[in-house]
């Protein structure tokens, strides 16, 4: 794993197979020169899409860098769901997964994938840390299919990831102002009911 052949080749990549990549010219420049770590997840789940699936962590260096002081780290949330976001084909699913929402109502996803062709390359400055099977977050939620896990560039996937951390871990986004999350979930609750409503109608007829 540590040619550039090999590297440069997700076919050859295991569940657990662990990158680094410098943070640069990124929009926040308080995380330029700390380090987006991308743990590989090989899983049967993901068989149908040919773009590697990571989750994401960030920590300040990659000096002496150990499963211990990886496990210690929190990932990255990649989306938020909200727990009635859902059309009515999707309750039964949703429902399985209440136990995992918070407060809120949010279930969490830990997961991307980044879009890797001829075209989309894997970058060279990419680091070859070691295989970490890293515990995997509490209480994640993992979508129904694989096309709902968010589809990265590797040009913006940095930037994007660090946006992700600081909406969503820090919860500098709308969605946790009570408020506004409470008038989206009666908004969301509202509409939903509608649609329930229409489809029993057309059903009715």
């Amino acid at each position: 794993m540590n040619n550039k052949k090999e590297k440069s080749n997700p076919k050859k990549w295991d569940d657990g197979d662990t990158f680094a990549i410098k943070i640069t010219n990124c929009q926040d420049k308080s995380y330029n020169g700390k380090y987006l770590i991308l743990n590989h997840i090989k899983r049967d789940y993901h068989l149908d899409l040919k773009y590697p699936f990571f989750r994401i962590k960030i920590v300040d260096n990659i000096e002496n860098i150990s499963k211990e002081k990886l496990d210690n780290m929190e990932y990255v949330i990649t989306a938020v769901v909200n727990i009635i976001n859902s059309s009515a084909i999707l309750d039964d699913i949703l429902e399985k997964n209440k136990k995992l929402a918070d407060s809120y109502g949010y279930l969490y996803q830990y997961q991307i994938r980044i879009l890797t062709n001829r075209k989309y390359k894997i970058p060279d400055d990419l680091i070859y840390l070691g295989n970490y099977q890293l515990k995997e977050p509490k209480k994640e939620y993992i979508p129904w299919t694989p096309h709902n896990i968010p589809l990265e560039l590797w040009s913006d996937f940095i930037d994007n990831c660090v946006s992700y951390y600081k909406y969503y871990n820090l919860r500098e986004s709308q969605l946790f102002d009570k408020a506004e999350a409470d008038r989206w979930h009666d908004e969301l609750k509202t509409v939903k009911q509608l649609c329930i409503d229409t489809i029993k109608k057309i059903r009715e007829k």
